[in-house]
């Protein structure tokens, strides 16, 4: 597909990201066009019409805004095919997202500066962009705070010993299963996404604890 990247920053220069613009529809090799088999009329809304009559005045004028394509001449072109359903799928951002970051990559050649896509499958919990002028902006810091306070318990389980499976399994438990439940009772709501992290933090924080006990 046709595309365009564009790279954006934030003033501190700590939250790159790339927005890609394409079209859901390819380009066709060759335009179609279709060609009046007959004169056509079109009303000031732009609806066709059948009779030359109903674009006309009282006075047999046509109506100012309405149309006629003469027998002959094209009245339709597509440069586009139909949309890609493949772009609504479910799975099109995450496979995408791999793709880019696998094609920039190609061209950095320091190992360590190489970009990776953040898997939502693993131990952690991605933060939150906040957005310019966002009425909720420090609900959302709030928010972002226990997300990272997760990451750093989960790197410490990880070293204590703890097998990812486990973390995984509490998070599943006490964060993913929780907060599907919450929002099919509620509605998603921050505060009560703020609680259950604050909750699935102090079990896995005590897991870890015992671990070290022990």
């Amino acid at each position: 597909m046709e595309c365009i990247s564009a790279l954006h920053h934030n003033k501190k220069k700590t939250n790159y990201h790339i927005h890609l613009i394409f079209s859901e529809r390819e380009l066709l090799e060759k335009e179609e066009v279709k060609t009046a088999s007959r004169n056509l009329f079109y009303n000031e809304y732009g609806k066709r019409v059948r009779r030359k009559k109903e674009i006309q005045d009282e006075f047999g004028e046509i109506r100012k805004g309405c149309t006629i394509v003469p027998k002959g001449e094209i009245y339709e072109r597509h440069s586009f095919g139909n949309k890609k359903a493949y772009f609504k799928d479910i799975e099109f951002l995450p496979e995408i997202k791999k793709y880019y970051t696998n094609m920039i990559n190609y061209y950095v050649k320091n190992p360590s500066e190489k970009l990776t896509v953040f898997d939502r499958d693993n131990v952690y919990i991605a933060t939150k962009k906040i957005g310019k002028n966002n009425p909720k902006a420090e609900q959302i810091k709030k928010d972002n705070a226990v997300r990272q306070e997760w990451n750093k318990i989960a790197d410490v389980a990880l070293v204590v010993g703890i097998s990812d499976k486990k973390i995984k399994a509490i998070k599943k438990n006490e964060i993913t299963e929780k907060i599907q439940h919450s929002t099919q009772m509620e509605g998603w709501k921050l505060e009560l996404f703020y609680q259950i992290m604050i909750n699935a933090n102090a079990i896995l924080n005590d897991v870890v604890k015992n671990i070290k006990c022990n």
